[in-house]
């Protein structure tokens, strides 16, 4: 596939997903609350007691992401750097950050039959290549950066 395909597959899910279930923010959040419970606490904590705002920002983001890395990943590489500075800051760990891509995608995924195997590739596609990206910030800035652990 070339980015231009993935970029309308992926649109074309993203919009049946929306028809299907409004804003997918609630049940990203209930599938991603399910694989890591412990993080719950930590959006209430972070958003000061604004969870629900803060899901629907991280939501919009994977979101945005997924299509960025596509059309624009230079770009996107930098920005997702500078996004997980302040996760490991946080002590936000790689896996509760690829969870959110995980879920974000399952539920989208979910929406779509079997019919549409290749907006389902697509979405796979892309959601390996975040992840390998954000696999490699991570890697590269834990490198670079000393975490005070106090």
């Amino acid at each position: 596939m070339n980015p231009t395909q993935d970029i309308n597959l992926i649109e074309e899910a993203l919009g049946l997903a929306a028809e299907n279930l409004g804003d997918i923010t609630k049940p990203v959040m209930e599938n991603y609350y399910a694989k890591y419970p412990q993080v719950r606490a930590t959006f209430t904590e972070l958003s000061l007691n604004k969870a629900k705002e803060m899901e629907g920002e991280m939501v919009t983001q994977t979101i945005y992401s997924l299509m960025a890395i596509i059309q624009n990943p230079i770009v996107t590489k930098i920005m997702l750097q500078e996004a997980i500075v302040n996760h490991l800051y946080l002590k936000i760990s790689l896996e509760h950050f690829n969870g959110l891509i995980d879920s974000t995608t399952d539920v989208i995924i979910g929406v779509l039959d079997n019919g549409l195997s290749d907006n389902i590739a697509a979405l796979n596609h892309v959601r390996h290549r975040l992840k390998d990206v954000v696999a490699m910030a991570y890697s590269n800035i834990q490198n670079r950066l000393v975490i005070n652990s106090d």
